[in-house]
């Protein structure tokens, strides 16, 4: 979709075959959505006063297959089981996962030097992320696809620091406020290695758990990003949701790459992504932040149409200027910031 704010795409891919027998479990699976999304039974949801307590995997040996070959970047079938059932498969389920620690693993455990742990890490999220998309679609289709889109997989690289340029010229910086990608219902983003990076901690938040305590539609509350297509939250909403609903992750992006995987369904999963703000640590000194962006995405203009349109909005660029957008825009008064959570 060569509209949106992001980068062209590096490379596309198809569709990894399915290597899962669940044909077994679906009718008990579908019995169990449709009992979980009844009105009066509301899934729980995440705070700063209750963050969520899995959604953060340290990755280790058994998070690999010993059976799958290319061995080192095939997942576990235990870890695509607990991946899905972060995303959706569980009532507690915060809809993101955040995976770290697999880069020290491999170097360990594959006796692999930084740089082909780095590169193995990259192939294993695609991986992961292609057997969890295939479970969720086929499992869930009602909340991952309901809409029928032509979802194919995108692989490419963002400067998480300085502007990036698109296809038609227009640029874009990365870092801007939590906010929901366009179309996309499975996306991922594997960060680092940083260089001279102070900051940019993955941070993510949970409107639907805003609006439910609130009594506010998730609909209502939307608006998009100054200069761009990307959809955020109305200002007078944003700081609560940040001060209260939001939780950042501290974790290594020097000495390793972690990777996030987001349900980003607007109304059904409700959870904005982003990242906290991020500077160099020395002024002078080179800096980089790189982030590999992987997802499920129909790029065409009509699936963007569409997808507006099922959410109150229209598929064009919200006036201003397309510039640096800090976590915090500089248009509101007031200070919030997420909660922050260390991972063992």
């Amino acid at each position: 979709m060569p509209s949106v704010d992001r980068p062209l795409p590096a490379k596309s891919q198809s569709s990894r075959e399915d290597r899962f027998d669940r044909e077994a479990i679906a009718t008990v699976v579908f019995q169990e959505v449709h009992v979980l999304e009844h009105p009066q039974h509301r899934r729980k949801g995440f705070s700063r006063a209750a963050p969520p307590s899995r959604a953060a995997i340290s990755l280790d040996e058994n998070s690999w297959s010993a059976t799958e070959a290319p061995q080192w970047t095939s997942p576990s079938e235990a870890l695509i089981a607990d991946v899905v059932s972060l995303l959706w498969d569980s009532e507690d389920a915060p809809r993101f996962g955040i995976l770290h620690n697999a880069v020290p693993t491999l170097m360990r455990a594959a006796n692999m030097t930084f740089d082909e742990a780095a590169v193995a890490t990259q192939a294993f999220r695609t991986s992961l992320c292609d057997k969890v998309y295939e479970v969720l679609v086929r499992r869930f289709p009602e909340i991952v696809n309901p809409e029928g889109f032509d979802l194919k997989p995108f692989d490419y690289l963002i400067d998480g620091f300085n502007v990036n340029v698109m296809g038609n010229g227009a640029g874009f910086y990365s870092t801007k406020q939590l906010h929901f990608d366009i179309v996309e219902p499975i996306g991922s983003n594997l960060y680092g290695p940083n260089k001279n990076i102070s900051g940019g901690l993955p941070a993510f938040a949970d409107v639907r758990e805003y609006c439910a305590s609130n009594g506010l539609e998730i609909t209502d509350i939307l608006e998009k990003i100054v200069g761009e297509r990307v959809l955020t939250l109305k200002p007078e909403h944003y700081l609560p949701v940040v001060e209260k609903f939001s939780i950042a992750f501290d974790v290594d992006m020097v000495g390793d790459t972690p990777f996030s995987i987001v349900l980003n369904r607007v109304v059904a999963a409700g959870v904005m992504h982003g990242a906290t703000l991020c500077h160099k640590t020395v002024p002078d000194a080179e800096v980089m932040r790189p982030i590999r962006h992987y997802e499920y995405c129909d790029m065409s203009q009509e699936a963007a149409d569409k997808w507006y349109a099922t959410l109150g909005q229209s598929n064009d660029r919200a006036p201003g200027k397309n510039a640096d957008k800090p976590f915090i825009p500089a248009t509101l008064t007031g200070q919030a910031s997420p909660f922050v959570i260390k991972p063992s």
